[in-house]
C-alpha cells in the first residue's frame, strides 16, 4: 500500500472538513432535534454501559443486516465489528459461518460484559481498543463492519479528524479485496466524500438504503467499499 499517498489523502480530507462542518451540524440537528450527546467521548460510553447491562441495537437489528452481509461474501474467514457495543451482530456473524469474529470497543465495561455473555463461544473474541489506532496487524480481516461508530466520531467537529483516521486504519487492517460495510444515518452528501477521497485504495459501491425499524418513512444508509487487490 502507498501509505505516503494515504497520508496526503488524509491531510486533504482534514482541510476539506471545514467545508463539510455546516452540513454535519445540520444533519445532527435534523436527526435528533437537539445538540448531540458526547458520543465521541470514552467517558460517555463507560457511563452508559455501567448503567445499562442489556444488549442494545443502534440503528438496525442484526437480522435485517445479515442478508446484506451474506450477499457480499463467499469466503468467511475473519470479521471485525468496530464499536461493537452490546450489539448481537458479532454472534450473528458467527451464525452465518465466519470462522473468527472480533468485536472492538473503546469501553472496557461493555467488553467485559460481552466476554461474560459469550464466554462459551470459542471463535468470538472481544477486545478493548480505539478504532483510530487499532492493535491488529495489517491485512487481518475479510470484512470490517461499523454500525454508528463513524457517526459518533463525526458528532463532534473538534475531533472530525478521527473519522478520517478511522478510515485509514480500516484500509490498513483489511485484506486485499476485503470489504468495509458502514451503516450510518449520514446522508451520501456527507459520507460519500469521505470514501471517495481514498478511492486510490478501494472501490466504492453506490449507497444503499435500509428502512429505519421505528420510522418506515425514513432510512439509514449502507456504504460498501472493497479494498483493491495487490498489484502483481
Amino acid at each position: 500500500m502507498n501509505y505516503q499517498y494515504l497520508g496526503v489523502a488524509i491531510m486533504q480530507m482534514n482541510k476539506d472538513a471545514v467545508s463539510e462542518d455546516n452540513n454535519i451540524d445540520t444533519e445532527i440537528d435534523n436527526i435528533i432535534g437537539r445538540p448531540s450527546p458526547s458520543y465521541h467521548l470514552e467517558e460517555y460510553w463507560e457511563k452508559r454501559y455501567q448503567t445499562d447491562v442489556n444488549s442494545y441495537e443502534w440503528y438496525q437489528d442484526p437480522d435485517d443486516l445479515i442478508p446484506v452481509i451474506k450477499s457480499e461474501f463467499k469466503t468467511k474467514e475473519k470479521a471485525l465489528d468496530v464499536g461493537c457495543g452490546s450489539s448481537t451482530l458479532p454472534i450473528g456473524l458467527i451464525d452465518i459461518g465466519f470462522e473468527k469474529v472480533i468485536g472492538l470497543d473503546i469501553s472496557k465495561t461493555v467488553i467485559e460484559q460481552n466476554k461474560k455473555r459469550y464466554e462459551n463461544i470459542r471463535n468470538l473474541e472481544f477486545v478493548v481498543g480505539d478504532v483510530t489506532k487499532m492493535q491488529f496487524e495489517d491485512k487481518s480481516f475479510d470484512i470490517v463492519i461499523d454500525k454508528g461508530t463513524m457517526d459518533s466520531l463525526l458528532s463532534s467537529l473538534v475531533i472530525h479528524k478521527k473519522a478520517n483516521l478511522m478510515l485509514e486504519e480500516i484500509i490498513r487492517v483489511l485484506k486485499p479485496n476485503g470489504v468495509f460495510i458502514e451503516i450510518s444515518y449520514g446522508t451520501p452528501g456527507t459520507r460519500t466524500p469521505l470514501f471517495e477521497k481514498l478511492k486510490e485504495f478501494w472501490n466504492i459501491d453506490s449507497p444503499k438504503t435500509i428502512i429505519k425499524p421505528n420510522d418506515k418513512k425514513s432510512s439509514h444508509y449502507i456504504y460498501i467499499a472493497q479494498k483493491k487487490g495487490e498489484k502483481r
